[in-house]
């Protein structure tokens, strides 16, 4: 039969109820419900667990200061490596950003100059004798920059929903 591991060995020290008290007050608030005689068995089965979490660049303070007590300098390095990561990560988001511009710019132009080919085409087929194709092309020409702009508002709208999602699930700074 294996042994729980919140209730201590017959060999381990027991925490006492004193120091308990110090850990956790709300222990006093638990075994104000237990009777006297129950007291010291319950707390030598009582467990105090704390979980504390940490997320960033560089480890959490309290490791830091174990990390420049086994190598000293190391908090330097850390945050040499944390700054050098931040500035990479800069440089990248600037990339991609201008990079997206560009994409865009171009886009826009080739539309523009492709609009501007099929206006002229249908003219071209008014004055020679064929206004079906040029009215055919030009509310084609319509529809699809209509389809356009709207999959184009669509996806912007998703993007910046998507956004401010991400930002909402973080967890607030305090």
């Amino acid at each position: 039969m294996e042994e729980s591991p919140i209730i201590p060995k017959e060999n381990e020290q027991d925490l006492p109820l004193e120091e308990a008290l110090k850990v956790d007050p709300a222990i006093e608030t638990i075994l104000e419900a237990v009777p006297d005689n129950k007291k010291k068995e319950v707390t030598k089965a009582m467990a105090i667990f704390q979980q504390e979490y940490f997320s960033g660049p560089i480890p959490h303070p309290r490791l830091l200061a174990e990390y420049e007590k086994l190598m000293p300098g190391s908090t330097d390095r850390f945050m040499k490596m944390a700054e050098t990561q931040q500035a990479h990560r800069i440089e990248l988001e600037d990339v991609a950003v201008k990079s997206q511009l560009k994409s865009n710019e171009r886009g826009q132009l080739f539309g523009f100059i492709l609009s501007t080919l099929i206006l002229c085409a249908a003219i071209v087929l008014f004055f020679i004798g064929m206004p079906w194709f040029g009215v055919s092309l030009i509310g084609g020409l319509g529809v699809v920059l209509a389809v356009l702009f709207i999959r184009g508002k669509i996806h912007m709208d998703a993007d910046l929903k998507n956004k401010k999602g991400s930002i909402d699930a973080q967890p607030a700074k305090e």
